[in-house]
């Protein structure tokens, strides 16, 4: 079965955020790439798969809801992490509506949890992946079997009228072989009725 990918790309203005985290992240044995701002995201998002990706709300050039969006549209199966240093419930919950699977609070005040947390979703997400390439497998082998079944019944009904062309022939033919035969017979009896007389 296909699998999805498990690099991660940060993306936060801040450098020791990112030296921090990539590092943080290499422990778990993840792939790390890094940009500094939305733009370059975005572009490293149009040239590599991601299984996660890690983002600032407030970037110098974009929202990170914006990367968010467009990371569900080019990556629909990549895990999306916001993260802030100004949580508000406002904010959790536009990000949670954009596919966010996660929000956490900078600075971080438990890196193992951090960490913990984006293998976490990496992993869940492969899950939904699996479960969902699977289920379109299904779909299509059912679509598969559904268009044997038609094949089949077309030719099971061009076997049935095939089968009774044959048998109307074969009644034609023993009719006129019938119908012969008794004429045969009737031009027998007439050259045996001459002899007995």
């Amino acid at each position: 079965m296909a699998s999805l990918s498990s690099a991660v790309l940060v993306v936060d203005d801040e450098p020791s955020v990112l030296q921090l985290l990539e590092v943080l992240l290499k422990r778990q044995s993840l792939q790390v790439q890094t940009a500094v701002n939305g733009s370059d995201a975005i572009r490293l998002m149009l040239d590599n798969s991601y299984g996660c990706l890690m983002v600032d709300k407030n970037l110098p050039d974009k929202s990170g809801l914006d990367v968010i969006a467009e990371a569900r549209r080019l990556h629909p199966y990549c895990a999306c992490i916001v993260m802030t240093a100004f949580p508000s419930y406002d904010s959790i919950l536009a990000a949670m509506r954009m596919g966010a699977v996660d929000y956490l609070e900078k600075p971080f005040h438990d890196l193992p949890l951090v960490a913990q947390k984006v293998a976490r979703a990496v992993e869940q997400q492969q899950i939904v992946f699996e479960r969902d390439t699977f289920a379109k497998l299904l779909r299509e082998m059912r679509g598969e079997l559904k268009k044997r079944d038609l094949l089949l019944k077309r030719q099971q009904s061009d076997l049935e009228v095939l089968q009774e062309l044959i048998d109307d022939k074969v009644k034609e033919r023993t009719s006129k072989l019938e119908a012969q035969l008794k004429q045969l017979e009737e031009e027998l009896r007439a050259v045996k009725t001459p002899l007995a007389t």
